[in-house]
């Protein structure tokens, strides 16, 4: 392919036509070499802006994740787990301090119940052991009863012992 230029000139012995041809393969081969240049350089600078920005995605999204394991281990039952908070002033960090303190009570609160359950058990254990000493008595005493052919001072001395140890 050519380019055809056309002139007119004024020279001394009157106007003229200049044609010039020109060879346009030149012009078309840097074109494409330039562009190919230019799709190799785009695509690099596409690949090296992908690069940081995943980086920097992960980079932000960090807080959350750990944020997300630490709330994950306290659903699991581990209550002394808390986050590290690195930015207090921004969304994230007031959601990992809030998530702390969260935490700090829910773990306070399983103290007290598993405290108040040791009690309650304790008690339960006080209780039935109290419970059992006048309850084999009179136990002993009504089969006694129930038994025996005893006499009616006897018989009144194991009733009087069954009233005793039930009001004990």
């Amino acid at each position: 392919a050519y380019q055809l230029i056309c002139r007119e000139v004024v020279t001394g012995q009157g106007r003229m036509k200049l044609l010039y041809a020109w060879l346009l393969e030149p012009v078309f081969q840097a074109a494409r070499e330039e562009t190919r240049s230019a799709a190799v350089l785009l695509v690099l600078l596409c690949g090296l802006l992908a690069l940081s920005l995943l980086l920097s995605l992960r980079a932000v999204f960090q807080p959350m994740r750990r944020l997300e394991e630490a709330a994950q281990k306290l659903g699991q039952g581990d209550y002394g787990e808390r986050t590290r908070i690195v930015h207090p002033d921004d969304e994230v960090g007031q959601l990992s301090k809030r998530f702390n303190d969260m935490a700090e009570a829910t773990q306070r609160q399983v103290e007290e119940l598993t405290a108040q359950e040791v009690s309650q058990r304790q008690f339960i254990a006080d209780m039935a052991n109290e419970m059992k000493t006048p309850l084999t008595s009179m136990i002993g005493f009504a089969d006694l009863l129930r038994r025996s052919e005893l006499g009616m001072e006897q018989r009144e001395q194991a009733l009087h012992a069954i009233v005793m140890q039930g009001e004990r």
